[in-house]
C-alpha cells in the first residue's frame, strides 16, 4: 500500500538452518556441478575485500556439513562440488574432519584459501579426498603492496607469507592440484618496483613448477591469475 515495510532479523543457530530444497530446480538430476558453503565471512581485514564489512566469520557446525553433503548427494547427480567459503581450511581439526568428510564420495571438489591459513601438509590429503582446484589469493609478490593490502600485519612478515605461498603452491604441484593463482595489479600506491616484484614472484612459481615437472614426469597446474584493482565500496580502500 506505498510503504516500505521491514520484516525484523529472527538469528538462528546453524544446526537449525534447513537443508537446501533442491527439488525447486527443474530437471534437478541434469546439474553436474553445484556450490555450497562450510563457513561464511573471513575473519581477516584485506583492505581491498568488502567481506568483513558483509558478515562476521561462521565456521559451520561439521554435523551439519554432513548432513548437507549428503543431502545435496541423494537430491542431485553432481560430480563436482565447489566449496566458495571465502576461507576454507580455519581450525586444523575442523579442517581434518570435515576432509574425512568429503572422501570417499567419488565427487571432485574446488575451494579458496590463504596461503598462509591452509597447510602444505593438508593438500595430500585434500587431493586423496577429491579436491583437484584450489585458488589461492596471494595478490602481491611486494612486501610494501602486501602491507598496504592487509594481507600482512608489517613489512617484515613479507618473507613468511611470500614463504607459505611457494610451499603451498609447491605441494599442489607434487599433489596434481591445479593452484589458480591470484595476482592484483595496480593496486593504489603500486610504483613500478612493486609490480616487478610480484611478476618475480610469478616467474619464479612457474621455475618451481618446471622443477616439479622434471622430476615427478607430471606437468602440474600452474594458473597465475592476474586481475586489475577493482575498489568496492564499503571497503577501507574505498574509504581512503
Amino acid at each position: 500500500h506505498g510503504e516500505v515495510r521491514t520484516a525484523p532479523q529472527k538469528p538462528i543457530g546453524v544446526r537449525a538452518l534447513p537443508n537446501l530444497n533442491y527439488r525447486l530446480l527443474h530437471n534437478r538430476r541434469c546439474y553436474p556441478t553445484v556450490f555450497t558453503m562450510f563457513s561464511r565471512g573471513c575473519p581477516f581485514r584485506c583492505t581491498y575485500c568488502s567481506e568483513s564489512a558483509m558478515r562476521s566469520y561462521a565456521g559451520y557446525a561439521v554435523d551439519w556439513i554432513a548432513r548437507q553433503l549428503d543431502h545435496l548427494q541423494k537430491e542431485l547427480a553432481c560430480t563436482r562440488i565447489g566449496i566458495i567459503d571465502p576461507i576454507f581450511g580455519m581450525g586444523r581439526k575442523r579442517t581434518l574432519d570435515i576432509i574425512e568428510l568429503m572422501r570417499g564420495r567419488g565427487i571432485s571438489y574446488s575451494l579458496e584459501s590463504r596461503v598462509d591459513v591452509l597447510s602444505p601438509d593438508l593438500i595430500p590429503l585434500l587431493h586423496e579426498a577429491g579436491v583437484d582446484l584450489i585458488f589461492w589469493g596471494v595478490e602481491s609478490g611486494s612486501a610494501r603492496t602486501l602491507r598496504r593490502m592487509n594481507k600482512i600485519s608489517s613489512v617484515a612478515k613479507a618473507k613468511d607469507y611470500l614463504d607459505d605461498a611457494r610451499a603451498v603452491l609447491r605441494a599442489c604441484m607434487e599433489n596434481n592440484v591445479v593452484s589458480l593463482t591470484g595476482l592484483m595489479f595496480g593496486y593504489p600506491g603500486d610504483t613500478q618496483a612493486d609490480c616487478k616484484a610480484t611478476l618475480r614472484f610469478a616467474a619464479e612459481i612457474s621455475r618451481i613448477a618446471a622443477e616439479v615437472a622434471d622430476r615427478t614426469g607430471i606437468k602440474p597446474g600452474f594458473v597465475p591469475f592476474a586481475t586489475p584493482t577493482i575498489i568496492y565500496d564499503g571497503t577501507p580502500l574505498a574509504n581512503n
